[in-house]
This record gives structure tokens, sequence and C-alpha cells, in this order.
């Protein structure tokens, strides 16, 4: 038996997923032995703040740390993307409109109030403003949606009105398209893997608003509520490529 310190290392199995990077593979933990003097790496402590304007919990340093080896495309994609705002793949023209918020944000403005002030807690609204604060910004209503707990509600950005000239419309189908893991993935990834496997499953919260986007986008998602002008920050459900991204 070895007397060397373990370390954890990465073995990458391909179960099938694939991605706009193409074959992505899985990620699997396993303990091995240090050689003769070779030393543990470890990931960055400090974390840098490389967008001050930027809203997400990811820590970027230890991201890459943790993403070497991996596909250079989407290592790039996803380090540089935290580190400056992801693209949502809007590809038109602004429009210049002015829009009516949905009936159900007007019946409940007290819920509409409460969840735009926690976005604004959350450094992911900004506003409000008395005038645009874009000289070219595209507005969408905003809306309520119960949940299913009764008198549970959730802020929807309706990003695909007006329609023909929406958010969504102006986004290329092919950033749209998403496949998901699916049993059987899961099934083959451990026979590829093997018996004594472990599995695990997470849930992230607000799993997309953890996303920032790219400055240069941000005047694509104001909206205005009781006079004022608001814009959003970080990628939203109604966004059509948000699924894609996450």
């Amino acid at each position: 038996m070895s007397s060397h310190k373990p370390v954890i290392t990465q073995k990458r199995y391909k179960a099938g997923i694939t991605s706009p990077f193409g074959d992505l593979p899985y990620l699997v933990t396993e303990t091995t032995p240090l050689s003769q003097g070779q030393k543990k790496l470890s990931p960055p402590q400090n974390d840098v703040n490389y967008n001050s304007n930027s809203t997400t919990p990811v820590k970027i340093d230890r991201l890459g740390y943790w993403l070497k080896g991996y596909n250079i495309k989407m290592y790039n994609c996803l380090v540089n993307g935290f580190k400056y705002g992801f693209d949502v793949g809007f590809r038109g023209s602004v429009h210049h409109n002015t829009v009516d918020n949905l009936l159900s944000a007007k019946t409940k403005p007290d819920i509409v109030r409460q969840k735009i002030q926690n976005e604004i807690n959350a450094n992911r609204f900004v506003g409000p403003f008395d005038s645009k604060p874009f000289t070219e910004m595209q507005l969408s209503p905003l809306g309520l949606a119960e949940k299913k707990m009764p008198g549970t509600y959730r802020m929807i950005h309706h990003l695909s009105f007006p329609e023909g000239s929406s958010i969504n419309d102006n986004i290329p189908q092919d950033k749209c398209n998403v496949q998901y893991a699916s049993i059987h993935n899961a099934i083959e990834l451990i026979k590829t893997v093997g018996r004594k496997s472990f599995c695990a499953k997470t849930d992230i919260s607000s799993a997309f608003r953890i996303i920032n986007i790219k400055e240069s986008q941000y005047k694509l998602f104001g909206f205005m509520w009781e006079g004022k002008y608001y814009y959003d920050k970080n990628l939203q459900i109604g966004c059509s490529s948000s699924c894609q991204m996450f």
C-alpha cells in the first residue's frame, strides 16, 4: 500500500449528451495517490471581482480551476461568460416601444412592488429611473403567474411581446434548442463507471438568475412600473435561450 498522500482526480466518461460544444463528458471523481515529490494543487482562495456590475454567486477563479482539462471552447465560454457576462443570442434591432403591463400584475401591485424591490436588493434589477437609462432600450411587460402553492406568485417578464418584434423573436432558433439528460443517460453512465459508483442530484435555487448577461444587452431587458424605468442584468425564465445557456 502506498504511503503517499491521496489526491482527488477527475476522469471523464461520455454518456451520450450533446450540446453546442459537441459531446460533453461527465466528470467522475476518484482518489489516487500522489507520486513521490508531487505537490497537490488547490483551487484559488481569493475571489477576483472582474466586473463590478456583474451579479453572480459563482466563484470564477475556482470554476476555472475545476474546469481545467475540459473542452477548451466550453471552458472559455463558461469562464469568460461569468467574468464579462453571457450573450443571450439576440440578433435583431432594438424596438423603441411603450408597453402596458399584464392584468395579472396590475391587479396585484403590492406583490409586484415587493418582487421588484427584492431584485433590486439582490443587485439584479437596476432602477428606478425617471427616463430611459439607455438611448436604445426595449421594454417588455411584467406579469404574475401563480405557483403550485396557492397565494404565491412568480413575476414574469413577457419577452415574447410584441409579436414579431419581441426579444424572443430576435433570438435564432438554434440558440433555443435543448436536450436534457434522460434516465437512460444515467444508466449508461453507471454501466460505464461500474459497481460501487455513487450518483448525486442537486437543485439550484433561482438557477437562471445566477447567470449574468453582457452589459451591452442590459438595454434589451427593460420594463416600466408605476411610471419608472428599470432593467434586468441577469438571465430570465422568459428568455427563449435561457434553457440552452444554463
